[in-house]
């Protein structure tokens, strides 16, 4: 299993601080049955049971940009909460009071920052094509590693812990007879994602 990420653009919200309570980042990292189109390729779909329901119990971080030297919460002290509901898996972060929670938490307040990504292995999906031009892939079960708010969510991404797009186009099942796909735009996409990578 190699580690994917995948964007949301729902977005983010502000709960300020009072004199009892830290200032907060709120949002939705994941909506279930939403289709995303990756990359024009292929869409993809998560399913409500692919997130377990004892979430908040599993040892899961909330990074800045998906950076691990600049974590802003985790769940197994509550600083990062996760609830499953019928709409998707909501987050609460309570960032700490460092130089990069306090960043994150202006960021976010200013608009800077609009993004959420999250981090997981893939334990169980399927392919389908459903009489659509894009083939739909289905995430059945998912281990989440991470949620982060960042600058500029992507899917897919790569790096040596990051699946790259090859590795995930190439499970692609093969287009049905009629539907061209650009194997040159393809590989383009995938030079830059890599070169993006890279920087």
């Amino acid at each position: 299993m190699k580690k994917e990420i995948l964007m949301t653009e729902e977005p983010l919200e502000i709960r300020a601080g009072t004199e009892t309570e830290p200032a907060q980042i709120s949002g939705y990292a994941i909506k279930f049955n939403t289709e995303t189109k990756i990359g024009g390729y292929f869409r993809e779909s998560i399913k409500p049971e692919a997130v377990a329901d004892d979430i908040q119990s599993q040892d899961v971080r909330a990074l800045w940009n998906h950076n691990s030297d600049f974590p802003i919460g985790r769940t197994k002290n509550d600083s990062l909460k996760l609830e499953k509901d019928a709409l998707g898996l909501r987050f609460t972060i309570t960032p700490p009071d460092t130089s990069w929670g306090r960043d994150a938490l202006e960021s976010v307040r200013r608009g800077d920052v609009s993004g959420m990504s999250f981090g997981f292995f893939v334990k169980a999906d399927k392919w389908s094509q459903q009489d659509k031009p894009l083939p739909l892939r289905e995430l059945l079960e998912i281990e989440l590693l991470e949620v982060s708010p960042v600058t500029f969510p992507a899917y897919p991404s790569t790096s040596a812990k990051v699946r790259s797009a090859e590795e995930v186009l190439s499970e692609m099942p093969l287009p049905p007879a009629g539907v061209n796909i650009d194997a040159d735009k393809r590989q383009r996409e995938i030079e830059i994602l890599e070169m993006e990578a890279k920087s």
